[in-house]
């Protein structure tokens, strides 16, 4: 493995959304998401766009609601 290519593996944050989860909101094949994630597909398309929302906004709630709960545990 390259240096470029370590760097940029460690540099990423890990994902709490899975790819299948994604493609299940989305209706297409885990595949096709990580083909569109990783750059080898376009994501200029309506599917690539569409995947690429549901994968921020999966993103955004799951850590909200995680948030939630960690207020909700963590109460005195």
């Amino acid at each position: 493995m390259s240096n470029k290519n370590r760097n940029k593996k460690i540099n990423r944050h890990k994902k709490r959304v899975s790819k299948k989860l994604v493609a299940e909101v989305v209706g297409c094949s885990t595949t096709m998401v990580s083909d569109v994630m990783n750059g080898n597909r376009n994501a200029d398309t309506d599917l690539g766009t569409r995947i690429e929302l549901a994968d921020v906004l999966l993103e955004e709630g799951v850590n909200k609601v995680i948030a939630d709960v960690k207020k909700i545990v963590h109460k005195k």
